[in-house]
């Protein structure tokens, strides 16, 4: 079981390195954090890439201690876990007073001036979240809503594949 939740987490992850190129070819060369976030009741961030190469978030240690970290500081993506939607939803300026967007530090702030959030599955509610440093880069076009599609995608089949090798299924195991 841990070598089927390894491979799925490195195989997503390799997913969110490949789309953090394509955005820097689409959008442009600023810095992208790419975020998988599970569990509604407790969210935690299952797969991880930035621009700086980084595979775990920031945040990872202050979630270790405190498993209602997310919830606690108010991230988007709480609300979209609890009531999974199948659109994309783009946030083009999270500094808008219209969008409410809450910062956990005022590191955070200066990473995320733009954001799409993608729940790509409401079975076991799982969640894409794309950060820009940069406003108004992700905005809301197709190509992008199609990208981010395809990613979560591509994610939601790496962790139907840690089940069904966590199930023990005979004819994975050869």
């Amino acid at each position: 079981p841990a070598l089927a939740e390894d491979l799925s987490q490195r195989l997503a992850t390799e997913a969110l390195k490949m789309g953090e190129g394509v955005l820097k070819k689409w959008v442009g060369p600023y810095r992208f954090e790419l975020s998988v976030f599970a569990n509604a009741e407790q969210p935690v961030i299952t797969a991880y890439y930035d621009s700086s190469g980084q595979d775990r978030p920031s945040s990872h240690a202050a979630r270790l201690e405190d498993p209602e970290y997310y919830r606690t500081n108010g991230y988007h993506v709480v609300e979209l876990l609890a009531n999974p939607s199948a659109d994309v939803h783009f946030v083009p300026e999270t500094e808008s007073k219209r969008v409410q967007y809450r910062f956990a530090s005022e590191d955070q702030r200066k990473r995320v001036k733009s954001t799409v959030l993608y729940c790509f599955c409401a079975e076991h509610p799982r969640a894409l979240v794309i950060a820009c440093d940069a406003r108004n880069a992700l905005v809301e076009n197709e190509r992008v809503a199609t990208l981010v599609q395809a990613l979560g995608a591509a994610v939601h089949c790496e962790y139907c594949l840690e089940r069904l090798l966590r199930s023990g299924q005979p004819e994975l195991q050869n």
